[in-house]
């Protein structure tokens, strides 16, 4: 066992019709598996600004993000030690022309016919949150300066 690690990530539900974009794992975790599209969150950025940037690098597809479908927490044991706290978030892409990019080869697939080596838990998301309503989003940047704290900016969608 590793140092233990704890990550804010998203992963992307990019689909159009009835198909789904994932990418063909080539680094940990989950190496030489297929798995959604995603990655960790930058500091200051909300879930999905983070599904539309990992989204881009990692196929060169734009899309719009038009609801959080679920929030998981995911813990991976053995080789690597992480905790993984994910957003869920369905885009709609503006394209299906895939940019292949270092990360691995993205490939689209029907939702009916999933590969085989999908990581397991993907494969379970994709088929929880196919129907799921709506999550709350709620955003808050806050400041601290001094003991003083003031509220900077709040949204609801």
């Amino acid at each position: 066992m590793g140092e233990k690690k704890f990550m804010n990530c998203v992963l992307v539900n990019c689909s159009a019709n009835d198909e789904i974009l994932l990418l063909f794992r080539e680094k940990e975790p989950y190496k030489d598996h297929w798995a959604l599209i995603g990655g960790k969150m930058e500091f200051g950025e909300h879930p999905e600004e983070t599904a539309l940037r990992e989204l881009y690098e990692e196929t060169g597809i734009k899309g719009n993000c038009n609801k959080v479908s679920g929030i998981i927490s995911e813990v991976c044991e053995g080789d690597l030690d992480l905790h993984f706290i994910m957003f869920y978030c369905d885009v709609i892409p503006e394209s299906k022309e895939i940019k292949q990019m270092p990360e691995g080869e993205v490939k689209w697939f029907n939702k009916n016919n999933l590969p085989e080596k999908i990581v397991p838990s993907d494969k379970k998301m994709i088929e929880m949150f196919k129907d799921a309503e709506h999550i709350k989003i709620l955003k808050a940047h806050m400041t601290q300066t001094e003991g003083k704290i003031e509220m900077k900016r709040w949204e609801h969608a």
